[in-house]
């Protein structure tokens, strides 16, 4: 070995003692198979973009196996990976159930910006399903289901808000607004009647609001029914219209205040002219109106009571025209019907105790007068004289009283003036006179008797006795009697 040759380190070659590398011996090899990997790569990832539709209609098409590799997996690779596809499909599954679900809903016009979020995540999920990376496309595939779950969820609370914003804009007048919000809410809930008579209702907002435009008008004006009828009429057109109801309310109160008022002014009017009857005829229309207005209550009271007062004045003024007159009996009558609409009349209680005192010295009088006989006796003699001292110690102003003042004293002062009878007989007849004596047997018998009644019998052996009454009066000729038995009595 040279001195060069000692100079070379151990392990160290020189060029001439290597051999060629190896993938200098196989370059055309592994050009060629570099050429395939692509050719398989352009088939795994452009091969599908050239052939996908612009818009994925389903996620179904994520069902579709990517190429399989030519590379040969073991068989427990293969278990996992037909274990991963499976639950990927699973979850799959339950996406396109909702989706159908949410499409049945027109979920893309009332959630579009949050349902297209949720396709292009399973979107995402479908390109890991095709590179065969089902453990990825799984979980892409999951979190589009939450997506899609909560759109599904959100489907109540989307309904009820779009209702409010409905029932919103109907009070807001804005019928374009309601339109479509009701609209939407009947598309999450197809057969809600709530939301269909919302969009019936907003479809006729328009209609409703100028009927009230027109009602409004006339109330106003103060053409109160009109406004009332066309306020019903809006309501016909939509019974659940709050601002047709509001109005409602208020024309029937401003009609009721105003038909109040008319009752009332006519009550008092009619009072005014002494029509009691009209006007309590009024204020009651006005209480049923307002059965709890104080009002109309007092002036219903206020209207019996003058009625009252002015039959009682009436009446008063009628019983002292009685008592003028001296129909006593009639003023009586009078008074105690004035004491029944007050009895806490004083001088109706004093008419009447004054016309019945009178009534019966009256009625005394004309019974002594009637029968001046009877004061042949002397209870009625002292009964007539107790009675003249009562009627003379009376004014002596009315004419009917002084007549029979005059009258009773005339008669009482002839009562005891005897008159001369003349009683016959045929001596055989003994005759007795009551409250004169025994007369016995004559023919003829004078005697002086005082004005009266007065009995006389007379008695004979063997005959029926005889009864004979007669009366003695001063303004009369004395009678002529005669008594005597004359029907013999048979003998057994």
């Amino acid at each position: 070995m040279t001195k060069n040759d000692d100079t070379l380190t151990q392990g160290e070659f020189t060029p001439t003692s290597l051999s060629p590398p190896w993938w200098q011996a196989h370059r055309s090899q592994l050009i060629s198979f570099a050429v395939l990997i692509l050719l398989l790569l352009g088939v795994v990832f452009l091969l599908p973009e050239a052939v996908q539709p612009e818009k994925t209609d389903s996620l179904a098409k994520a069902n579709t196996p990517a190429p399989i590799s030519g590379k040969k997996q073991s068989p427990w690779s293969e278990a996992q990976t037909a274990k991963q596809r499976k639950e990927a499909q699973t979850v799959l599954s339950d996406i396109l159930k909702i989706q159908q679900t949410l499409e049945e809903q027109s979920v893309e016009r009332w959630a579009p910006e949050s349902y297209q979020d949720a396709m292009n995540t399973a979107a995402e999920g479908d390109g890991f399903y095709r590179l065969r990376e089902f453990s990825q496309a799984q979980k892409q595939y999951q979190l589009s289901r939450t997506k899609f779950e909560a759109l599904a969820s959100s489907a109540d609370s989307k309904f009820t808000q779009l209702m409010n914003d409905g029932a919103t804009a109907i009070d807001e007048g804005n019928a374009s607004a309601a339109t479509q919000a009701f609209e939407l809410a009947g598309l999450i809930q197809a057969n809600s009647l709530e939301a269909q008579n919302g969009l019936q209702q907003a479809q006729s907002l328009d209609r409703v609001l100028a009927q009230l435009n027109d009602a409004v008008l006339q109330q106003k004006t103060g053409n109160l029914d009109a406004a009332l009828t066309l306020t019903q009429q809006a309501l016909d057109t939509d019974a659940n219209s709050k601002p047709a109801k509001n109005l409602l309310v208020t024309l029937n109160a401003s009609i009721l205040e105003r038909d109040f008022t008319n009752a009332m002014s006519k009550g008092y009017a009619a009072l005014q002219s002494a029509s009691y009857a009209k006007a309590k005829s009024a204020f009651k229309s006005a209480l049923a109106l307002k059965p709890s207005s104080s009002d109309a209550k007092a002036a219903l009271t206020q209207a019996g009571n003058q009625q009252t007062q002015t039959k009682i004045e009436a009446l008063l003024a009628e019983a002292k025209t009685n008592e003028t007159k001296e129909q006593w009996q009639t003023a009586e009558d009078t008074y105690e019907k004035a004491l029944k609409l007050d009895a806490s009349l004083v001088s109706a209680r004093i008419g009447l105790i004054r016309s019945q005192a009178r009534n019966q010295l009256d009625q005394q009088l004309v019974t002594l007068l009637a029968e001046p006989e009877r004061l042949a006796s002397d209870a009625v003699y002292k009964q007539g004289r107790r009675v003249l001292k009562d009627a003379r110690g009376l004014s002596q102003t009315a004419p009917k009283l002084q007549t029979q003042v005059q009258s009773l004293s005339a008669l009482l002062a002839k009562a005891k003036v005897p008159l001369e009878v003349v009683l016959r007989s045929d001596q055989q007849t003994d005759v007795t006179v009551y409250k004169v004596g025994r007369l016995g047997l004559f023919d003829k018998h004078h005697l002086s008797l005082a004005p009266g009644n007065y009995v006389a019998v007379g008695k004979r052996e063997g005959y029926r006795d005889v009864r004979q009454e007669f009366t003695v009066l001063w303004d009369k000729p004395a009678p002529n009697i005669t008594i005597q038995c004359e029907e013999p009595i048979a003998s057994l």
